[in-house]
């Protein structure tokens, strides 16, 4: 699976506009606000149904006053998919099909991203390192979006029950026991797959030739594991009235070498994180998908010659579509995708 082209009305700078990606590398080449990153956005924005830099569809429309709506469709080698937003509604479609499920989508089109926002995740709080590794997951294994659906709707209903008043035991144990068996199900996944990362970056790590290890490490916010700590918690989470662990309040830290990569400089940072996107990349290549799409915004700031070269080997040897923005010309960066074959350049003015 790669794509053929893409074409967008009234999101963000266009108008109305298509742009051709039939290459299997695109460098997408224009000053700084001219709307490359937009371009990786609403390619990204086809695969996860959301957008890497606002929660708010309306703030992607161009115009306004068409009900703050916006459409793209993205026409793959076996698929084209269409979106529709106008106002709070949206519609999906796959070869003129109204989509049925978030899993038929990803079935049709896999995305992975890399934006300069990324390095705010291992810096930042851990919302963002956790939407970081559910992402991945959901790519991989689209079933994962009911699991993290249905956990947010049970911790909505516990909340309420905490902030009733009487407090009703037999209801808190009803969905407490909801809570657990969907809680557990969510950590197996995200443990699963931080394994299979943490393998995957090592090869990574040691192929480059980077002395410092990068691993991952899941945090639990609190356990609830023996009957003690559950007493304990509902205690706690009655004098609070609000619920006080779940998957939405753990955390993944992230290591490089031996220590947290907050106390890492901005350049091993952004190693790090091109090197899980690569092996977030190898995992699903090795799981027998089909090809995958992976945008990269920003590729060369904070890397020199050398890290440019090791890093484009290994991502030409993933044998995935490539899709990089660029501010100017790069000699280096030119003369390597030109080894690989022909690639196609999307010059914005």
């Amino acid at each position: 699976m790669s794509v053929v082209s893409l074409t967008l009305r009234n999101f963000r700078c266009f108008k109305a506009a298509t742009f051709d990606f039939s290459s299997s590398i695109t460098l997408i080449q224009g000053n700084n606000g001219s709307g490359k990153t937009s371009l990786l956005e609403a390619l990204h924005y086809g695969c996860h149904l959301r957008s890497f830099r606002t929660h708010l569809p309306a703030e992607l429309a161009t115009d306004k006053g068409e009900l703050e709506g916006f459409n793209l469709a993205i026409k793959t080698d076996l698929d084209e998919i269409t979106i529709g937003i106008s106002g709070k509604r949206r519609l999906v479609k796959i070869n003129g099909a109204q989509a049925a499920s978030y899993q038929e989508l990803v079935k049709s089109y896999k995305v992975i991203t890399f934006i300069e926002d990324d390095l705010d995740c291992i810096k930042g709080y851990p919302e963002g390192r956790r939407n970081l590794i559910d992402q991945a997951i959901l790519v991989q294994e689209p079933r994962y979006y009911t699991l993290l659906k249905n956990a947010r709707k049970i911790t909505e209903h516990r909340n309420k029950i905490l902030q009733d008043h009487p407090f009703h035991h037999e209801n808190y144990g009803i969905w407490t026991e909801q809570f657990i068996q969907t809680y557990k199900e969510i950590i197996g996944c995200r443990l699963h797959y931080l394994e299979q990362l943490n393998s995957m970056l090592t090869t990574i790590t040691q192929e480059y030739g980077s002395e410092d290890l990068i691993h991952l490490e899941y945090r639990i916010k609190r356990p609830f594991e023996t009957l003690q700590e559950r007493q304990l918690l509902q205690t706690d989470e009655r004098a609070a009235g609000r619920v006080l662990c779940g998957p939405h309040l753990d955390d993944v830290e992230f290591i490089i070498g031996q220590r947290n990569s907050r106390a890492a400089s901005r350049g091993q940072q952004k190693l790090a994180m091109m090197f899980l996107k690569i092996a977030q990349a190898r995992i699903l290549m090795s799981s027998n998908f089909d090809k995958l799409v992976f945008l990269i915004d920003d590729f060369l700031t904070d890397f020199d010659t050398i890290r440019i070269t090791k890093l484009l080997n290994l991502l030409f040897e993933l044998r995935v579509q490539l899709i990089i923005t660029v501010p100017q010309q790069h000699d280096l960066l030119y003369s390597l995708c030109a080894k690989q074959g022909t690639f196609n350049l999307i010059t914005i003015e």
